[in-house]
């Protein structure tokens, strides 16, 4: 029996699977539960037709999408990932897997699921939804414990969609951390929002080990945000929280996209503009996109 899961598969599972003669089930949307059920079907304990979160192929060959899973409301329900089904040792060491050769002993976490901002690009609602949902402040501290006496964990990058949305909850990590005197470095390679940032926030980020910040801006037009993308991030916020960095020494870097429909030449030169500034007075390093439109997504 071959499941696979993912966004790609999440947006358009019977049309993958027509497509993937070798799949014989696609989980749609978050997997914990299904895939639990997906087992019990396996075993002979449960009908396939009654597993909920999923579409698969039937004797015949066609194929039929079930009833969609409600999203997971509490996650503190799950446990941790099951770090002893992983050589942690062969994971953590850069020199044995090449692709992960940028960082000894790092491995990501997320502590929250869903957005309920409405970029038109991306594709987190589909398999997260727009309903922000996280594990509690507790839960987070624990895990980040967990890792670092268990496997020596030195970085975690955090892989949340929306990590700092809740600014109380996230301060509240940041103030545990600190007072636990819990000894790590950690980054937010999937970018944050700099309008969901203030001085003492990030003062705390860099005290509690964070090492860089990634801002995603997308647009250096405000008009661009505002009226293609769909983003309300007021620039001038933007531009004060890269000050506020570099003034205490926190590097940042941006993520930027041009190329969406109805840009002009002008219009994605604003970015560049805008992308140059903020590495030129506050040194926010660029990383520059091209619009891709995901299957499912507004673009």
């Amino acid at each position: 029996l071959t499941v696979v899961g993912g966004p790609h598969v999440t947006a358009v599972p019977v049309e993958f699977l027509k497509e993937a003669q070798s799949i014989d089930v696609a989980v749609v949307g978050e997997g914990e539960y299904t895939m639990r059920d997906i087992v019990k079907f396996s075993e002979g304990a449960k009908k396939i037709s009654d597993v909920q979160g999923i579409s698969y192929r039937q004797a015949d060959g066609t194929v039929k999408q079930n009833a969609l899973r409600p999203f997971i409301k509490d996650l503190d329900e799950l446990p941790y990932p099951a770090y002893h089904l992983v050589d942690m040792e062969q994971y953590l060491n850069p020199n044995r897997i090449e692709y992960r050769s940028f960082k000894e002993g790092a491995v990501s976490m997320i502590t929250s699921r869903g957005c309920p901002f409405n970029c038109n690009f991306c594709s987190v609602h589909l398999h997260m939804g727009k309903m922000f949902r996280t594990h509690s402040v507790d839960y987070v501290v624990n895990h980040i414990e967990y890792v670092i006496n268990k496997f020596g964990v030195k970085t975690i990058f955090f892989e949340d969609d929306n990590l700092t949305f809740d600014i109380k909850r996230f301060e509240a990590i940041c103030d545990k951390i600190i007072e636990k005197g819990i000894r790590f470095n950690w980054e937010t390679p999937n970018g944050i929002r700099a309008d969901y940032l203030t001085l003492d926030l990030l003062k705390k980020m860099k005290w509690s080990g964070c090492q860089s910040v990634f801002f995603g801006i997308e647009s250096g037009d405000q008009c661009i945000l505002e009226n293609v993308i769909g983003k309300s991030l007021n620039l001038k916020k933007v531009v004060e929280v890269a000050k506020m960095c570099k003034d205490i020494g926190l590097r940042t870097a941006a993520f930027y996209i041009i190329g969406f429909p109805g840009e002009k030449k002008e219009n994605m030169l604003k970015t560049v503009e805008f992308a140059l500034r903020l590495k030129r007075d506050f040194d926010v390093g660029m990383l520059l996109h091209v619009a891709t439109p995901s299957l499912g997504t507004r673009l």
